[in-house]
C-alpha cells in the first residue's frame, strides 16, 4: 500500500509542477489534512498558493483560511482578506460568509455592518444556512 501512495504522490507532484491546478489543490489538501503523509501546513500553503495564483477557487479559500489562522504562513488578516475577496467575487458562498464575518468583526478591515450584511446576503442567497441565520439575527 505504501508504494501505491508514494507512486500516486509522485504523479500528483509531477502534474502540479507542470501547472495543473487540480493536482496542486489536491496536494495542498493532502498536506493540510495529513492524509497518507505527515501533516505539513507549509507544504499545504505552498501548493494552495500555486493553484490560487492561477485562480483556483477552493485553493484561494483554503489559502485565505491558512493566513487567517497563521498555519504554514504568517498570520495576516490582510492576506486572508485578499484571498477571501478573490474567491467571494467568484460566487463562493463559504468565502462570502467568512468575508461577512470579517467585516462584522472589523478583522483586517474597518468594521462595517453594511459590508457584513452585503456578504452574508450573497452567501445566504446561495443557500448558506449559517449566513441565513446571521441575517435573521440582524
Amino acid at each position: 500500500m505504501a508504494q501505491n501512495i508514494t507512486e500516486a504522490l509522485r504523479w500528483f507532484i509531477m502534474a502540479a509542477d507542470r501547472g495543473n491546478t487540480g493536482a496542486q489543490a489536491h496536494l495542498g489538501g493532502i498536506y493540510s489534512g495529513g492524509r497518507d503523509v505527515e501533516r505539513n501546513f507549509v507544504e499545504a500553503a505552498r501548493w494552495f498558493k500555486k493553484a490560487a495564483d492561477q485562480g483556483h477557487p477552493k485553493s484561494q479559500f483554503f489559502l485565505g483560511s491558512l493566513f487567517k489562522i497563521g498555519r504554514g504562513v504568517p498570520q495576516s488578516d490582510s492576506e486572508s482578506l485578499r484571498w477571501y475577496k478573490a474567491v467571494a467575487n467568484q460566487e463562493f458562498p463559504a468565502a462570502q460568509l467568512v468575508l461577512g464575518d470579517m467585516f462584522a468583526e472589523g478583522r483586517g478591515v474597518a468594521q462595517s455592518k453594511v459590508e457584513a450584511t452585503k456578504w452574508h446576503k450573497k452567501a445566504a442567497e446561495q443557500g448558506d444556512v449559517e449566513a441565513q441565520q446571521k441575517l435573521q439575527r440582524c
